[in-house]
């Protein structure tokens, strides 16, 4: 008796629509630090970072905890948590830039769902 192959679910394509809102959460995941600590940097959290800098002395602060995106967190100064700051702004921009060209790649010649669970995992730390 032949045997009946088996649909895959992940081997469907998406719309050009569903591959920009993956691509929108992609572009969200959490970003390594050149230490090799991961934090979460999405627009919010990086608006977090930078008003803790502005406020910083106003608090009369010398150190204070940040939360990593395991939910530990490390001790840091503000020049540490500057020197964070300006490390993961580059390290997001350099990783859209790959982001931004697989999108397009994507686009241009369709991907299945299971492309984007392979592209989200290729970008998951």
């Amino acid at each position: 008796m032949p045997q009946l192959s088996q649909h895959d679910p992940l081997d469907v394509a998406i719309t050009d629509a569903k591959i920009r809102l993956e691509w929108l959460e992609v572009m969200e995941l959490p970003v390594a630090a050149n230490d090799g600590k991961v934090f979460q940097y999405d627009l919010v959290s990086e608006r977090l970072m930078k008003s803790a800098i502005l406020g910083w002395d106003v608090a009369g602060l010398i150190t204070m905890p940040w939360r990593l995106n395991d939910n530990t967190t490390v001790t840091v100064t503000k020049a540490q948590l500057q020197v964070y700051i300006d490390e993961l702004e580059l390290n997001r921009t350099l990783r859209g830039f790959v982001i931004d060209g697989q999108y397009l790649a994507y686009k241009s010649s369709g991907a299945t769902r299971r492309d984007i669970v392979n592209w989200k995992a290729l970008h998951t730390i």
